[in-house]
């Protein structure tokens, strides 16, 4: 899983990381974007069976990369007035990568991401359940989803998919 963006405990982070203190199975975790010791910290006390990796400031071509590479993508916000209707811009980068995003299940993400988004509530229980559901998946199964994301960004906004846009705009 990757989260790209300013990955701070106000930010989803602490969401991600008390999820992850429930999740069953490992998890695989690079994180992108400036250090914020609170996060670092917090980190450093996941379950032994996570692995997670903080890559600090990075170029944006290394996180579309990065982005493009995952299984999914951690876009998950917390519940504020002033995010329940502005979608995050990683979820459209997510959805560029061909990269599952699990979001927050709000109106303007869903308008985004459509039927390609894994949707959860923003509580630890929620996403902690949702990254086990996700973490069983066959890699063939995590394919035919990021198809299925492909197929519905593409049917979303016409003939012009996120992707090509994103490709011929950042690399």
């Amino acid at each position: 899983m990757v989260w790209v963006g300013s990955p701070r405990l106000d930010r989803g982070g602490q969401l991600l990381l008390d999820a992850l203190d429930q999740v069953e199975s490992p998890i695989i975790v690079d994180i992108y974007g400036h250090e914020h010791s609170s996060l670092i910290d917090r980190m450093e006390r996941l379950p032994s069976k996570h692995d997670g990796t903080h890559h600090g400031w990075s170029d944006h071509q290394d996180c579309l990369r990065a982005t493009r590479e995952a299984d999914v993508a951690y876009c998950v916000l917390p519940s504020r007035p002033d995010w329940v209707h502005a979608p995050a811009i990683k979820i459209s980068e997510s959805l560029a990568g061909g990269t599952i995003p699990l979001v927050s299940s709000f109106p303007g993400s869903q308008q985004l991401a459509g039927t390609a988004g894994e949707y959860v509530f923003p509580e630890a229980d929620k996403i902690a359940e949702a990254l086990d559901m996700l973490s069983y998946l066959s890699n063939s199964e995590l394919k035919n989803g990021s198809m299925r994301l492909v197929n519905a960004v593409k049917r979303s906004i016409g003939i012009k998919s996120v992707r090509s846009s994103h490709s011929r705009l950042q690399m």
